[in-house]
């Protein structure tokens, strides 16, 4: 059986494994019940100051109920072994998709599913929140993300800070099957947003998902059904073989036990060399967790024979010494070059002037003089190079604000489809933004701001510099 979260996971160190085949085998073991329910456990645990974050899924004891989403739950390790596991994790829960989704090597910053803004309807990022000693949590904030649009909210994702990359399996425009494996790259804004598809050695005609990179961003685990292998999906892994994110080795199964003739998925490794992994093997309907240690074949000691020692030479016989040379004449000195002359000044950029169309209420369609004016400022912006295109989508403060939020996102993202119908593009970055009702252009004190607010705002950023254009 093949189940799929709306799950994402961040970076934890790793150690190296095996290259191209596996010489050694696993020890594979079911968890507890003190960790494993009779509900679903399957998604990809991470270890913190070695307690182990996991996420439940159809769980009565799950924030909202057993239908509502899913929940982190958490069980510390022991010297007995693992404690019962607790979801009262404060306000790291609620009636939405929740995960932990990894820390950075100091355990300071975690990783959350999604966006923690304006929790009335789920939207779609990936949210940071700083830990300190007393473990107590700043407000989570979204991580700048300008390309994480999969075609529906299935989505899956690891955030490897080392190499400023994010892995995300989703179903995109270019996906090859169900989904695809790509890659988010961060540029020297600090901002996620060339998006390339890893290829076809990774990606096949069926699903790949649950990425899981090494720290040195070299070596890729994944599941697939595309691949062939024991049974529903099975776990590989491949190595990365140049500095792109698009030449590959050929995956490798790791093979049972780890795989089985089920759904095996979720791979993790913990620094000390310890994998976790979900499974709905054996009877089991719904997935739990697993733990295994890799055992590296023994390998003898080659032996080495002793170089003997070559014979000494003949001493050379001594050449004789060469006649001195004559003093060179010397040259006459050069004709100093004359000084060039300084290079112009480069004129001031001339960044395009801003644009803002307007919507009716409680409507992201555009209007025949929304239309009008965008083809009117298109041939403009074509003559603009390496800048990023940002959408601000807004709303008036007429209906609740979570579905202002959503309402503001659809009518940027609006905008964008029909400058893409058109053949518009300008550089290779954009930014689409949904602000609500709380960045209002216009005051909503102001008698007649609610039209005014119903809009997309249109405007530019160079790449090269810090300035920008209305933004």
């Amino acid at each position: 059986m093949r189940t799929f979260l709306l799950y994402t996971l961040a970076a934890i160190s790793l150690p190296s494994l095996m290259w191209g085949q596996i010489n050694g085998s696993y020890e594979v073991n079911k968890l507890p019940g003190s960790v494993n329910s009779e509900e679903a456990e399957e998604s990809k645990p991470v270890l913190v100051d070695g307690d182990l974050y996991f996420v439940r899924t159809l769980h009565h004891e799950n924030i909202g109920g057993r239908l509502s989403g899913q929940d982190i739950w958490m069980s510390k390790h022991t010297t007995g072994g693992w404690s019962e596991a607790t979801n009262e994790l404060g306000d790291l829960n609620d009636v939405f998709n929740n995960a932990l989704l990894g820390t950075n090597s100091a355990g300071s910053e975690w990783y959350l599913l999604n966006s923690y803004r304006f929790r009335v309807t789920p939207k779609i990022s990936i949210a940071t929140v700083s830990v300190d000693e007393e473990g107590e949590y700043s407000d989570p904030d979204d991580l700048k993300i300008r390309r994480l649009f999969p075609e529906n909210l299935f989505y899956d994702a690891y955030v490897e800070d080392n190499s400023g990359v994010i892995i995300v399996a989703m179903n995109y425009q270019d996906t090859r099957g169900n989904e695809d494996i790509y890659i988010l790259q961060k540029n020297e804004k600090g901002k996620y947003t060339e998006l390339t598809n890893l290829g076809d050695k990774i990606n096949t005609e069926g699903y790949e998902i649950a990425p899981f990179l090494s720290s040195d961003g070299k070596r890729l685990y994944f599941t697939s059904n595309g691949h062939g292998g024991l049974g529903d999906a099975d776990i590989f892994f491949s190595e990365r073989l140049d500095s792109t994110w698009t030449n590959w080795s050929d995956p490798v199964n790791l093979g049972a036990p780890v795989n089985s003739e089920s759904f095996d998925a979720y791979y993790y490794e913990s620094n000390d060399g310890t994998l976790y992994f979900s499974s709905n093997r054996g009877d089991a309907t719904l997935a739990d967790i697993y733990e295994g240690k890799f055992i590296p074949d023994a390998m003898p000691e080659p032996v080495v024979e002793p170089t003997p020692e070559p014979e000494p030479e003949p001493e050379p016989t001594p050449e004789p010494e060469p006649a001195p040379e004559p003093a060179p004449t010397p040259e006459p000195e050069p004709t100093p070059e004359p000084e060039p002359a300084p290079e112009p000044e480069p004129a001031p950029r001339v960044m395009p002037g801003s644009t803002t169309v307007y919507f009716e209420l409680d409507s992201y369609n555009l209007s025949n003089e929304a239309i009008a004016k965008l083809e009117r400022v298109m041939q403009e912006w074509e003559q603009v190079k390496d800048l990023t295109l940002v959408l601000e989508g807004h709303a008036c403060q007429i209906g609740e604000a979570g579905y202002n939020e959503e309402l503001s996102l659809n009518r940027a993202e609006a905008v964008w489809e029909f400058l893409k119908e058109k053949g518009f593009s300008v550089g290779y970055e954009y930014q689409i933004e949904g602000l609500g009702e709380n960045e209002p252009v216009v005051s909503h004190d102001q008698p007649g701001s609610n039209p005014k607010n119903r809009c997309v705002r249109i405007s530019f950023e160079d790449t090269t510099t810090s300035s920008s254009s209305n933004f």
